[in-house]
């Protein structure tokens, strides 16, 4: 989740248009050609235990890829961000394979890595811009790095884990890229009510003052 909320800069827009034009959007393409490839010759009483985890994952990624798809992240974006978010992409890559030999060790670690890739992101940010509405970007990251951590070590411990708490982990991780983005709508809808209000109040006094002219008159 690596997304760039910062003052907009002059950089050559390649790196932008090569990681989302590109790398992004072809490695998801290539992991749902596959999923649904395999699809067809999974049994459904495997499905629950290793195609869901799977076809989370590449929901993850797709999130991640819409993310990251932004007019402002277009505006600040540049070769070191896309060296990041290639890391980030070949972390999320790994871990869509390692569910398809349903190795949760190895599953959690890499989207372990990727959150703290984003997370150091995000306060990397707060830091250099001095951006206190990054908070919830924060937030969103830090929690599921938090509980991948969790599974990282529950997966080590225990011998013969079940995927169901990987599975619930991954659902948060979903939820929060939609809570994330919410900020900015509700920053938004703020924005036209308050000029509605603006609107509602004009409209009122202008009112006010035609009744009391007709009463005075």
């Amino acid at each position: 989740m690596a997304k760039r909320d910062a003052p907009p800069i002059d950089e050559d827009p390649n790196p932008y248009w090569i990681m989302t034009g590109l790398v992004y959007p072809g490695i998801l393409a290539t992991f749902l050609f596959e999923f649904f490839k395999e699809f067809k010759e999974l049994s459904w009483e495997n499905f629950p235990t290793k195609g869901l985890l799977v076809l989370l994952l590449i929901i993850h990624y797709a999130f991640d890829y819409a993310y990251t798809v932004d007019d402002r992240t277009k505006k600040v974006y540049s070769w070191p961000p896309f060296f990041l978010d290639l890391i980030i992409v070949i972390l999320m890559a790994f871990a869509i394979f390692q569910a398809k030999l349903s190795c949760l060790l190895w599953v959690s670690v890499g989207m372990f890595l990727t959150k703290c890739l984003a997370l150091g992101w995000e306060l990397t940010e707060r830091k250099r811009f001095k951006n206190n509405s990054t908070w919830l970007g924060t937030i969103s990251d830090g929690l599921p790095t938090l509980l991948y951590f969790f599974m990282v070590l529950y997966y080590s411990i225990f011998s013969g884990p079940v995927v169901g708490p990987l599975i619930l982990v991954v659902l948060v991780d979903i939820v929060l890229y939609v809570v994330h983005p919410y900020k900015r709508w509700q920053d938004r809808l703020s924005e036209y009510e308050r000029c509605i209000r603006q609107v509602s109040d004009t409209l009122r006094k202008t009112w006010a003052r035609t009744i009391k002219l007709l009463g005075g008159t």
